[in-house]
């Protein structure tokens, strides 16, 4: 498999990175300079408000807006508890951990019992049981023994420790914590952080303040690999309430590797903490890195040829980058020097313009849908031109394995997140759609990000939940339009004319109105003087009111403004009113000392009478 990665930094307010297999898009990151991100980044924060009615606290962390803290994402360090409390908390945390391995262990080892887990599951008419699912199982029983990466361990622990506490009893306001961004700003919500902070090295990640044992991730899945790391993770000595994990790249790694990447993240800690003890908050401490330190540290891996950068000052940077991280030799970072931009030169512009989309279309013919809602994303798998085969089902399992390929490959693409709803070609038989998962498992094994991942259901619509890394691609490099408002479609010229019309009489009824102007979209404008003249001419008649209708390219196609005026008598009239009304008012008005005083009738000749004698003397002047 020829595996590169495209990196194009020839314009300095955007850095995109494209991971190419086989001249396919398989991955595609990108770093703007007017949208910075904060995930990842270290802050010593300051407690502004603790809310018990959402068992959470803001923060002031020197943002826009405040942060947002749940209590379980605050560690028990921070809770204003006697010393033997907060000592006999970890205490009770070490011992649920065990507790929860030790159960981990009786319930796979009976999994165990069963030689034809596989045949079992493919046989099995109802569904109950998932092929893939029990495969795992049998994959960690073998490997139990082993700690490992387990997020619900965490989880658990979090659960517990807020079970025992409310955040009004230990969290107080102007307490100052170290948090670490978890998401992003969004909306009108404020990024949200975690007091459990992660460092992540190219082969490790070092927990500081982790009560956790640690271990190696459960993406290795070979037993000798997993034995071999357990080794080399009892050398390390992260130190009391810390732990390191192992990352899935790490697993092909020397001890000498691991060690020079675990020793870096030591340092990178003491630095962080020396930092904090001599601030003040709100501060910033830490920013995760950018996005070429990234290419090095989290894209490359084995399988990868070679890393070409297009713009040389970020090929220099990356060269600096590849010698100065220690446990990472033999990168092929090369210059594109073409006058090609690279992403062209390797057919992978227009592959980048179609994520703009909604249509996908696949190679046999057959095509997918994604359309955002408020909700969540909906997939419609569709076969399109694919019928070349015997009967429905053939063709409805042969068009869903390649639409679950698919998919989890536009998901990683589009970084496509929360609720998943895939509407795959109904299939008959239950094993065609265990599958069908198993398949969609497969693949989504490649996505950095945490996926949860539901069964088909009779209807044939699989639920699955992908965790948020980052704003999608959409919402990342698009903005509302402004004819649509976001809906994707817009009123038809009949419906606008119409509702135009409407209005019009509805302003204008019970009112003295001489003329009414209306403002709107050119082709609306067009339209309506074409086909409801006779309409106009109907309301004029009706209301003894002109109408006027003008061309303003500003208004989107479903808007219009309103405006009304008056006839010549009835302003004159008015006009007339208000000068007497002004007279009448001018000759009972206050003096300072409260009495009142008649004004002469005549002041506006008066006026006119200075005026005339103003000018009649420059005159004189001028003779």
């Amino acid at each position: 498999m020829n595996k590169k990665i495209l990196v194009d930094a020839s314009y300095k307010d955007e850095v995109q990175v494209a991971i190419v297999k086989d001249n396919k898009l398989e991955d595609f990151e990108y770093s703007t300079r007017h949208r910075q991100t904060i995930k990842g980044n270290i802050y010593l924060a300051k407690v502004t408000r603790v809310e018990p009615s959402l068992q959470a606290a803001f923060i002031d962390y020197g943002g826009n807006r405040h942060g947002f803290v749940p209590f379980s994402e605050i560690h028990t360090d921070y809770y204003n508890i006697p010393v033997e409390d907060r000592q006999r908390l970890k205490e009770q945390n070490k011992r649920e951990i065990q507790e929860v391995k030790e159960h981990g262990h009786k319930k796979l080892k009976a999994l165990r019992k069963s030689d034809h887990v596989e045949e079992a599951v493919i046989d099995d008419e109802d569904g109950d049981l998932a092929f893939d699912s029990a495969i795992n199982e049998i994959q960690e029983e073998e490997a139990a023994d082993i700690p490992a990466l387990d997020e619900n361990y965490f989880e658990r622990i979090k659960q517990k420790n807020v079970s025992r506490y409310k955040v009004q009893e230990v969290i107080k306001k102007g307490q100052v914590l170290l948090v670490q961004a978890i998401k992003e700003e969004r909306g009108n919500k404020g990024a949200a952080f975690t007091t459990y902070l992660s460092l992540a090295g190219r082969y490790c990640v070092l927990m500081p303040n982790s009560d956790s044992i640690g271990g190696i991730s459960r993406k290795i899945t070979k037993v000798e690999n997993r034995k071999r790391l357990k080794s080399i993770v009892d050398q390390l000595s992260p130190g009391e309430g810390a732990s390191v994990i192992v990352r899935t790249i790490g697993q092909s790694k020397s001890a000498e590797e691991i060690k020079s990447d675990y020793d870096y993240l030591v340092n990178l800690w003491n630095t962080i903490r020396e930092k904090t003890l001599a601030s003040m908050a709100p501060e910033f401490i830490y920013a995760e890195d950018d996005i070429l330190k990234q290419v090095i540290r989290d894209l490359y891996d084995d399988e990868t040829k070679e890393i070409i950068v297009d713009g040389k000052e970020a090929f220099l940077k990356m060269k600096q980058i590849a010698s100065s991280i220690s446990s990472v030799g033999g990168i092929k970072i090369e210059e594109h020097k073409k006058n090609t931009p690279v992403f062209n030169a390797f057919s992978i512009n227009q592959q980048i313009l179609d994520l703009y989309g909604t249509n996908v279309e696949m190679d046999s013919g057959a095509y997918i849908v994604i359309n955002h809602t408020e909700a969540l994303v909906a997939i419609d798998v569709n076969s399109g031109k694919l019928t070349s085969e015997r009967n429905v089902e053939e063709t409805a399992i042969k068009t869903n394995i390649e639409a679950a390929k698919e998919i989890a490959r536009q998901i990683r693409l589009r970084d496509l997140s929360g609720l998943i709803v895939i509407d795959f070609i109904d299939m008959i038989e239950p094993k065609n759609r265990r599958h069908i998962e198993r398949i969609l498992r497969e693949e989504l094994l490649k996505d950095k990000a945490k996926v949860q991942v539901g069964h088909i259901s009779n209807f044939g619509l699989l639920e699955m939940s992908r965790q948020r890394m980052k704003p999608s691609f959409l919402e990342h490099n698009t903005v509302i339009c402004n004819h649509c408002r976001g809906k994707g479609t817009t009123r038809s010229y009949e419906s606008c004319a119409v509702t135009i019309l409407k209005t019009i009489e509805g302003e204008i009824s019970g009112q003295k109105v001489g003329e009414v102007v209306i403002y709107a979209a050119p082709d609306t404008v067009l339209y309506t003087l074409n086909n409801k003249r006779s309409d106009l001419i109907e309301i004029e008649k009706k209301h003894d009111v002109k109408v006027t209708l003008m061309q303003d390219s500003r208004m989107s196609a479903e808007s219009f403004a309103i405006e009304k005026k008056k006839n010549a008598k009835e302003v004159s009239a008015e006009k007339v009113s208000d000068e007497i009304n002004s007279e009448v008012a001018s000759l009972t008005s206050p003096e300072p000392d409260g009495k009142k005083v008649k004004k002469p009738k005549n002041k506006k000749r008066s006026n006119t009478q200075s005026a005339n004698s103003k000018q009649k003397s420059q005159q004189d002047g001028d003779e």
